[in-house]
């Protein structure tokens, strides 16, 4: 029997994945469409089948969630039925999920398919969905021998699924798996099709009388074999097409001819004026102490280690607005003043209202919106639950928002390559006002200034005896408790994986944010580092990761890290023997696995069909301080959406949360009691053309007049240490307390021992 083309190498041997040809990323469609009924488990992997299962079928699936019209089958089942164009074949797919298929709140509807759909239609259990149809016939699903979470295994078929669900695919071939339960014994009605080669565990099932099939394997990973042929050939037998071997592929590629269609862009009613004064090679540091250290409201987007360009800006333009959200009220404020539009709506309501026309420019940011969503802002709101638990933060009379944009109509642009600084204003006429003529003259003054004026060294720290003394949120056996907490929910398949995090905190003044912030640049530089100041707080931030960039014709990419080793300077071949072992770590690569296609799947949920690829999976990055393990992935914007639906969609972080994510995020709420704020949330700029560009809020200090915190984490997967996850947790805040320390001339310790809220 020929082969398939594999879909994607096994993870040890997959760190950029193949190139695929253009045509080979539609199959031809000379078969009858196909429509599935995608029941969704809560999973985060779901729009990967989503988008795997449109490519293969000719049409993209009906999502319904596994509690949608509040459970009731016949309901369900009527409402796909009005969904299903003529000639169209039919079939259902059962996504993973989280949880055990016997507890309804778990799997819903599903086991209402397996049993209450004609007995024609074709039925596919993913995962969860697998456990679910092995246990409505009364198959046993029980924890399996070991955890199984981002791990390739080796599965071997039987002729029997070759024949069928199988066909094309190797008598052997590896596939990814996420799983802590697993199928142990089955009735007579079900037979295995698929067993893991290593010890002969139930790793595919199908009933011998109903075309219903289940695979404990996740075929939608990006590094599992023949995902692709899978989903045709479960195409093809929903349809009764005979059986073809499939052209499609996971890629490293986008579409050649794949054009990003993001939603449609009002006429631009605005115009970006773009002032160029010449190569004056001035670093950031001098152009904010001498045009912006003094501003109310003052924003530093500063690019080093490899990108390219700084952006630098306040609240001084006409235009400029400053708006700021609260979770615990649900209520947005514009200058103060509370408005009634939520907040993603009024950001996109502006935006559109400033929507400009550009005059050619090497940079992306033509103005809007400078600051930062936190990690509560979009998943949160009107939850009672979350609502209960951020309650502390208004008896504690936070001065820090959830969120914070301040809309830039006049700022400064560096570039880092060619040393040209840039000048740039927003105005509704095509040419300049006079006002704005009068401010791009003054400005560029002033920047000429201080290119001619020598630079000042900055003064020396005074060493003071007194040290500075940090507590964790939570003390280091509480950590370890949550810690053992979710190993046991991850024994149960409630999660694959949780980040975990904590905040080290000083009661301490820090009255000069900024020469702390140009402390921190010059000792660990990042490529998203940014400074907000405000009047309450400032952020400082030496963010190494991206979390989404959005371009203004819709082209999507995030950089998602997981997996961190201290550098050593001091030995140019141990440092790299510590790149190595990072990159062939089973641990990291698992973590990195699991949110790398997290990631897929939140684009998924935006993307255009066949669009969503991995340029590069799993490769090291090194920093000033660490080595770091990342992956790209990337992807276009279908039709009618905007860079702020890719936002929705994708925050927070899947490096943040873990995975599955919603259940994850419970989970985090329960064990970390206090909010995260700021940490972990993103910081950037939404920019008038329609791109965006957010990094992960991490290696970052939050500062306000009376504290200094920093935030810290770490991936817990079933292969944890809890010594060894604390230990990288104070890894991670290393270089944010080194810069404390040189700033301040103080030693910075951790009190690890007591909690900093603890009575």
């Amino acid at each position: 029997m020929p082969l398939a083309t594999r879909d994607g190498p096994a993870m040890e041997h997959c760190p950029i994945l193949p190139v695929t040809p253009r045509d080979t990323m539609v199959a031809p469609r000379r078969r009858p469409p196909v429509l599935t009924l995608l029941l969704d488990n809560y999973d985060s992997y779901t729009y990967n089948l989503y988008q795997m299962l449109a490519q293969v079928n000719g049409l993209a699936p009906v999502v319904l969630r596994n509690d949608a019209f509040n459970g009731v089958w016949a309901d369900a089942w009527a409402f796909f039925l009005t969904q299903v164009p003529p000639h169209a074949a039919i079939n259902i797919v059962l996504s993973p999920g989280p949880g055990h298929p016997a507890k309804v709140g778990d799997f819903g509807l599903c086991r209402a398919a397996i049993v209450d759909a004609p007995a024609e239609v074709p039925l596919l259990g993913v995962c969860l969905g697998h456990q679910g149809l092995a246990h409505a016939y009364g198959g046993d699903v029980r924890h399996a021998p070991k955890v199984m979470h981002g791990i390739t295994s080796s599965i071997d078929v039987t002729p029997l699924g070759r024949d069928g669900l199988f066909f094309g695919t190797a008598p052997t071939f590896d596939v990814v798996r996420y799983h802590s339960l697993l199928v142990t014994s089955l009735p007579e009605c079900l037979v295995v099709t698929a067993s893991t080669a290593e010890d002969g565990l139930i790793m595919a099932l199908q009933h011998k009388e109903r075309p219903q099939y289940g695979v404990q394997f996740h075929p939608e990973s990006v590094c599992s074999e023949f995902g692709y042929q899978l989903l045709q050939n479960f195409a093809d037998l929903s349809s009764k097409t005979p059986l073809s071997m499939c052209t499609l592929a996971h890629t490293a590629t986008a579409p050649a001819t794949l054009a990003a269609t993001p939603a449609a862009k009002p006429a631009a009613a605005y115009h970006l004026h773009v002032t160029g004064l010449g190569a004056l090679h001035l670093d950031g540091d001098a152009i904010f102490d001498a045009i912006y250290a003094a501003a109310t409201h003052a924003f530093w987007l500063d690019s080093s280690n490899g990108a390219r360009y700084s952006y630098l800006g306040d609240a001084s333009g006409p235009l400029s607005q400053l708006v700021t959200y609260n979770v615990v009220t649900d209520a947005t404020h514009v200058n103060g003043a509370a408005i009634a539009a939520p907040l993603l709506p009024y950001l996109q309501s502006q935006l559109d209202r400033y929507r400009v026309t550009s005059e050619p420019s090497p940079f992306a940011f033509c103005g809007g919106f400078v600051g930062f969503f936190g990690y509560e802002v979009l998943h949160c709101r009107g939850e009672k639950k979350s609502a209960h638990v951020l309650a502390h933060r208004q008896s504690e009379g936070s001065t820090v928002p959830d969120a914070a944009f301040l809309f830039a109509d006049r700022f400064l642009v560096l570039d880092h390559v060619t040393g040209d600084v840039y000048v740039a204003a927003l105005d509704d006429a095509v040419s300049p006002t006079p006002a704005t003529t009068a401010w791009v003259q003054s400005i560029a003054a002033r920047v000429r200034d201080i290119a001619s004026t020598p630079a000042v060294s900055p003064p020396s720290t005074t060493v003071v005896s007194d040290p500075i003394t940090m507590r964790p949120s939570r003390c280091r056996r509480q950590y370890e408790q949550d810690i053992a907490d979710v190993l046991a929910a991850i024994h149960d398949g409630e999660t694959y994986e949780v980040c975990l995090t904590n905040q080290l905190i000083a009661e301490l003044a820090l009255p000069d944010t900024l020469a702390f912030y140009k402390t921190l640049r010059t000792l660990n530089p990042a490529p998203f580092a940014a400074y907000l100041k405000h009047p309450d707080f400032a952020i400082c931030s030496s963010s190494p990761e991206r979390f989404l960039h959005v371009s203004s014709d819709g082209r999507m990419e995030s950089k998602p890290i997981k997996g961190t080793r201290k550098r050593d300077h001091t030995d140019v071949v141990a440092d790299a023997a510590i790149a190595s072992e990072l990159s062939s770590c089973v641990k990291d690569r698992a973590e990195n696995m699991m949110i790398t296609d997290l990631v897929r799947n939140d684009f998924g949920v935006v993307a255009a069909i066949g669009s969503v690829h991995v340029p590069t999976l799993m490769h090291v990055e090194s920093y000033a301080t660490v080595h770091q393990l990342v992956t790209t992935v990337r992807g276009a914007l279908a039709d009618g959406k905007s860079a702020l639906d890719a936002v929705h969609a994708t925050f927070p972080g899947g490096s943040m949360t873990g995975a599955p994510k919603q259940r994850t995020m419970e989970l985090i709420r329960d064990l970390e009691v206090y909010p995260r704020g700021v940490y972990s949330g993103a910081l950037g700029y939404l920019s008038l053309d329609g791109a965006v560009d957010l990094n992960i809020i991490i290696r970052t200090a939050v500062v306000t007049k009376d504290r200094v915190s920093i935030g810290a984490g770490g991936a817990i997967v079933a292969m944890s240490d809890a010594n060894d996850e604390y230990d990288e947790m104070l890894l991670k805040t290393q270089a944010l307390r080194h810069a404390l320390a040189t700033h301040t001339g103080r030693a910075v310790t951790v009190d690890v021992e007591h909690g900093f809220y603890d009575k």
